[in-house]
This record gives C-alpha cells, structure tokens and sequence, in this order.
C-alpha cells in the first residue's frame, strides 16, 4: 500500500484528526485509523472500488456480541463481497486476527477477507460450502 497519500489532516490542540471520505468526517488520527485510510485509498485509487460500495466502521451482532468491523466493500448487488480488518502498523499478523476477522465474517458472509497493518497485507476467499480457505496475492480477481 502507498503510504505517502496527501490525505486531509487538522489538528485541533493536542489532537490530530484524519478526513475519512466514506464516513466524510473528520476522524481522531490513531495508527489505526491510518491504516484503515490507507486501505480505504488503496481500495478506491487501485481497485477503482466507488465509495459508495464501502462501509467503516459499522456493528453487527456475532454470538449475541456486538462487534465492529473495519471495512465492508460490496458487489454491484450491494452483497458484502470484501471485509477487511485493520490492525496498527508494525503489529504482526498471526493467527488471532484471522480469527477474529473469521468470526466477524460468520455474520457478513463476505467471500474475501482481508488483514492489513499497513505494511503487510493478507487476502483470502473463502469457499463457504467447503468451510475451506485459500490465502491469494492480491484483490485484482475480485469483481466488484
């Protein structure tokens, strides 16, 4: 992911914020949140994925839990087609991310999950009626 992105920034005393173009607010400016705006960046600048096919930051209720996923992108049905979980820079990917993503997914039914800190990045389909897996290189299959 590019990380150098002119993105629009203000600081309101000790506070910096981050414009989101999705939610089109200003949002606190946390190692996570530029994640997430990276990814959002790649997303639409790469992928060519309108905004208007991308949710952040919503809740659903997993196992009578309610969670918050990071990013949602969605097929021309508007059916969750991409769900993404952001994670701060220099945290290293393991195995619990993917199952928290995993688990976000059992209500989203999203066919490509993706992890991200900003620095490494991991997609994966998910075969639904197998229960089976595959990790692929990039999002460029994905029809949008």
């Amino acid at each position: 992911m590019v990380q150098n992105i002119n993105f629009k920034i203000k600081k309101e005393g000790e506070k910096t914020y981050i414009f989101c173009l999705v939610r089109k607010k200003y949002i606190l400016l946390t190692p996570e949140e530029k994640v997430r705006q990276l990814m959002l960046n790649y997303l639409t600048a790469e992928l060519k994925i309108p905004l208007s096919k991308m949710a952040v930051e919503k809740s659903i209720t997993v196992n009578g839990l309610i969670k918050r996923w990071d990013i949602l992108v969605y097929n021309k049905n508007f059916e969750p087609e991409l769900l993404v979980e952001c994670k701060r820079p220099n945290l290293p990917i393991h195995q619990s991310m993917f199952d928290q993503v995993a688990i976000y997914n059992l209500a989203v039914k999203a066919p490509y999950l993706c992890i991200t800190n900003g620095d490494n990045t991991v997609f994966a389909k998910i075969y639904f009626e197998t229960g089976k897996f595959e990790f692929i290189n990039d999002l460029t299959q994905i029809i949008i």
